[in-house]
């Protein structure tokens, strides 16, 4: 007994040293624009860039884009549903990428060159894709984690007069006291950019894109919560459709986000690369 309480002190100890030691400390950096970020890494948690980056991905990317461009555009096309495909639920697009990435898959056993962007998982193999978690946290992990930034006032303003308009009080009370948590990953650039009018539909080869802006609030204990979204910003919040979230907190209990709002923002990016070309 007296050996494993020996032990045990000389664990506790080393740990309250370690986290003494101002290169071990988890430190944080602040910012005006963006949400806080890792100042130092703990040195044990430090890693080569090698291990973390997969070069050989980067590469064939990088290949594909100045050697044959038109391969990889096909691909991201293939990626949003077909046009052939007749029913266009959530179901039938969790179907659609799940077949894609089962393909990819199989015929990398045979060919181990033939891995292609299908072969990786992705979060739309999830069962929980389309939930307020895992939408929040992909704004940092996902596809666009440094485009989410502080939100501005003329967005907590704009948030707030639907807030209002809706009585939800609980969202106006939160944007009111907690303005330096309150996040936003805003497209509403997406139809000036291409030289649309605000009442233009974003539409390219017969395929459908949406210009999202979507709001969080960075909880205290570092989840990003999802607190309302517009699935097509078209000028004004009174010219488009805003859709405040039943649950104002992460510990909430109740309904989930609209499933069918959260994959059109999840497919924003894709739209955005297919109007470029």
């Amino acid at each position: 007994m007296m050996v494993a309480r020996m032990n045990e002190e000389a664990t506790v100890h080393r740990v309250y040293n370690t986290w003494n030691n101002e290169d071990d400390l988890i430190q944080f950096t602040y910012s005006d624009n963006y949400p806080p970020y890792m100042k130092t890494i703990p040195v044990d948690d430090r890693k080569n860039p090698l291990s973390i980056f997969n070069f050989a991905s980067f590469a064939e990317t990088t290949a594909l884009l100045f050697i044959q461009p038109n391969l990889l555009w096909s691909k991201l096309r293939n990626l949003a549903p077909d046009q052939m495909m007749l029913d266009k639920s959530m179901r039938s697009i969790e179907a659609h990428n799940f077949r894609l990435h089962t393909e990819a898959r199989l015929r990398a056993k045979t060919d181990p060159n033939a891995r292609d962007m299908y072969f990786s998982k992705n979060v739309g193999l999830r069962r929980d894709w389309y939930t307020d978690t895992v939408f929040g946290q992909q704004q940092f992990t996902g596809t666009n984690p440094t485009t989410i930034t502080l939100a501005s006032s003329r967005w907590r303003d704009e948030f707030m007069s639907v807030s209002q308009a809706q009585g939800r009080t609980d969202v106006t009370k939160l944007l009111t006291e907690s303005s330096g948590n309150i996040y936003v990953q805003d497209y509403s650039d997406y139809r000036p950019s291409v030289g649309l009018s605000p009442e233009d539909d974003i539409v390219c080869q017969g395929r459908y894109g949406c210009s999202t802006v979507a709001l969080f609030h960075l909880e205290p204990e570092g989840q990003l919560h999802p607190l309302a979204i517009v699935p097509d910003y078209k000028g004004s919040m009174g010219e488009s459709v805003a859709i405040l979230n039943r649950r104002i907190a992460s510990d909430v209990k109740g309904n989930e986000f609209p499933i069918g709002f959260v994959m059109k923002s999840l497919f924003t990016s894709l739209t955005h690369i297919l109007l470029k070309r």
